[in-house]
């Protein structure tokens, strides 16, 4: 796998047509904690969203956070007509977004969000293929952090690209570590191309440090989105 640029990059533009609509789209969320990523997901108008971390305990308590009492709300808010003043108060969306869109793509089905433990260092219980788009919030910085660490993250994304649709699939990951300290693990699997975004910086992003008296800035933020798509192969053979 290797940065994607020029006609590569256009390939994988003009594929973007083929991604299905958000509410027939299959998330995957990896590493969940008590994140409220996937609520946030299905605001914007997501309507399948799988769930997993390695904790049952936490699990768990996602679990009873978001329980039928939760799904029944948010099917009552968008059957009312109510998600595009939400979607403009609570995610901020500019006035080139048209929150219509999402509101009458959640209209087409009921939304769904589920919460599993399981470890994606390992085999998950779904077939080849069981999802378009699958996203790792730090994630693998964790894993990284952890005993066993290389061949674990190794296994992660070997799991995650088996995992995705191989015509349209996209994995984002979001990472603490620059390109450089990245890279490696991106070239175990036949990603078809790996785009590098870095961050901007808020004008808040300093934090004090109390032990050298001074302010430091935080650590950067990087997002790096993989794809598995077939059009490369495709045109080698």
């Amino acid at each position: 796998a290797g940065e994607t640029d020029g006609a590569e990059a256009r390939q994988h533009e003009s594929s973007a047509s083929q991604f299905p609509p958000k509410d027939q789209c299959r998330v995957l969320h990896v590493g969940c904690g008590n994140s409220e990523l996937g609520e946030l997901m299905l605001n914007e108008g997501f309507g399948d969203i799988v769930n997993i971390d390695y904790s049952e305990v936490v699990i768990k308590k996602m679990q009873e956070k978001y329980d039928d009492e939760f799904f029944a709300d948010l099917q009552s808010i968008i059957e009312r007509g109510e998600m595009e003043e939400i979607l403009r108060n609570t995610l901020g969306l500019e006035s080139r977004d048209d929150p219509q869109n999402d509101l009458n793509a959640t209209k087409n089905a009921v939304p769904r969000m589920t919460f599993e433990a399981a470890d994606i260092t390992e085999n998950l219980n779904y077939p080849d293929e069981s999802f378009d788009f699958i996203v790792c919030k730090k994630t693998l910085d964790v894993i990284l952090c952890s005993a066993g660490s290389v061949a674990n993250a190794r296994s992660m994304l070997t799991e995650c690209f088996r995992l995705l649709n191989k015509d349209h699939g996209v994995m984002m990951i979001i990472s603490s570590a620059s390109p450089e300290d990245r890279a490696v693990f991106f070239e175990n699997d036949a990603w078809s191309g790996v785009e590098n975004i870095k961050l901007p910086r808020k004008k808040d992003d300093y934090q004090f440090d109390q032990r050298r008296g001074h302010e430091r800035k935080k650590v950067d933020g990087y997002v790096y989105i993989l794809y598995k798509q077939s059009w490369r192969t495709q045109a080698e053979s």
